[in-house]
């Protein structure tokens, strides 16, 4: 589960510097706003993620659980914005492909933005489930740590002659 999520750590610590380095070129805009603060978001998730399995507590697994699904709708919801924008503008996603790749890809581009949120969406499920399940086992081990153990000596402060014995039924 460590592995899984250190491969989760690098993977979004990559995409955050994707996101950092992607636009800029184009001055300030809204959308470079919006992928910088996706980058942050991205690298503050992998380092919380990097915090639960050091840590390895329930309290922090929970809260990184939540956090994580959060994040994922707050993604899916921006990539399909994303997508609806590019659909109803007067140039489409073709003509943004055009611009970079010349010689051609108005098919590619119809089906790869929308494939890109399907794939996105996937993981965000498959590795929250992932998140999900080691919260669950870590509360299953908080409970069994922290239960307080069945007394079954007096305590010290009470002596064994001062307990009653129970009443005999005549």
């Amino acid at each position: 589960m460590v592995l899984l999520f250190m491969l989760a750590v690098a993977a979004y610590l990559i995409l955050a510097s994707r996101a950092f380095r992607s636009r800029f070129g184009d001055g300030v805009t809204t959308q470079n706003i919006i992928d910088a603060t996706i980058g942050v978001m991205y690298a503050i998730i992998a380092l919380y993620g990097f915090l639960t399995t050091i840590k390895d507590t329930y309290r922090i697994a929970r809260s990184f659980s939540i956090s994580w699904w959060v994040f994922a709708v707050i993604t899916s919801l921006k990539d399909l914005i994303e997508i609806i924008i590019a659909a109803t503008q007067e140039y489409g996603i073709e003509e943004k492909c055009l611009r970079v790749v010349p010689l051609g890809c108005d098919t590619e581009a119809k089906w790869m933005v929308p494939l890109k949120l399907v794939i996105h969406v996937a993981l965000m499920v498959y590795f929250g489930m992932a998140i999900r399940r080691y919260a669950r086992r870590l509360d299953d081990r908080h409970e069994s740590i922290l239960d307080p153990p069945t007394q079954l000596t007096p305590l010290k402060s009470e002596k064994l002659e001062d307990i009653e014995e129970p009443l005999e039924l005549k």
